[in-house]
């Protein structure tokens, strides 16, 4: 469980799974606002006149408006059982158009702390001036293994999130699943919140498909808050490739969860597990109609 003042609420961040057989770079190029404009200036007092903002949010608004403060970043690890490992400041301040980058290996062993799997939360101090809260610029992670490299890009949220005002559920489609003599697929979940002092356990339910029609289901497994856990299409249905042989050893799955929302990443690996590719899932459904 994190420390319920880990971060505040106008403070954007990511989760980022983590790796401790590979080498986990982090990074940003901060993105240059917007020119400020009449309307820009009158944003913050409309949301407080639609009292979407209290004063202190409005003041602080302007305040990144006007002075454009530089970036600072800070990071928490916790490991694949939701426990908080380390957290820190890092080093560095920031403006628009520098590059940010954190090796996460190094930034563990300086904090005294063995390399685990586990999950990083990147936090900045501020979003954009621009648009406030929102993204400084789109950050990546990539992973270095000894034959191999992979990533993905994500942004910052400072939504609210598992937090009880706005998701529900969460349903998510890994459009490829492969498994094969030289790949086999992961899934990645990352049982993420705004709300530090957010404790709920997720459980979510996987269905495997060969077609539209025929499927198997099993659970996932437990996931801690604030964590990522990962698991192959063979963990989670030992009779993969068996159900898959009628398609080739190629299907899709169907993740679903009620009460919370998570983050997704699908994953390929040799059979030697090193690690091929990883992904954010933000499909687009028509990736499945070959499959139909």
């Amino acid at each position: 469980m994190l420390n319920s003042n880990a971060w505040k609420r106008h403070e954007p961040r990511a989760h980022f799974p983590i790796f401790s057989n590979m080498e986990n770079h982090i990074d940003i190029t901060l993105q240059e606002p917007l020119p400020v404009s009449i309307r820009k200036m009158g944003a913050p007092i409309y949301h407080w006149l639609k009292k979407r903002k209290g004063i202190v949010e409005t003041l602080r608004d302007y305040r990144l408006l006007l002075a454009n403060p530089p970036y600072k970043f800070r990071g928490i690890f916790v490991d694949r059982n939701g426990k908080m490992l380390a957290e820190g400041e890092l080093p560095g301040h920031y403006k628009a158009g520098d590059y940010f980058v954190c090796n996460v290996n190094e930034w563990l062993k300086n904090q005294g702390k063995s390399m685990v799997d586990g999950t990083f939360i990147l936090i900045a101090n501020h979003g954009r001036p621009d648009l406030f809260n929102s993204s400084p610029g789109n950050v990546s992670l990539r992973v270095i293994g000894k034959e191999t490299i992979a990533g993905y890009r994500t942004g910052f949220f400072c939504r609210p999130l598992n937090d009880g005002k706005k998701h529900y559920g969460f349903t998510g489609l890994n459009p490829q699943i492969e498994v094969n003599h030289q790949a086999i697929a992961s899934l990645i979940f990352i049982n993420h919140s705004s709300n530090p002092s957010y404790d709920q356990v997720a459980n979510p339910t996987v269905r495997l498909y060969r077609n539209h029609t025929d499927y198997i289901e099993a659970s996932f497994g437990e996931i801690p808050a604030h964590s990522a856990k990962e698991r192959t299409i063979l963990e989670i249905f030992p009779n993969a490739a068996d159900f898959l042989s009628e398609s080739n050893q190629l299907g899709f799955s169907v993740t679903s969860l009620k009460g919370a929302s998570l983050a997704s990443l699908h994953v390929l690996r040799r059979p030697d597990a090193e690690l091929l590719s990883i992904e954010h899932s933000r499909p687009a459904y028509p990736n499945i109609v070959k499959y139909f």
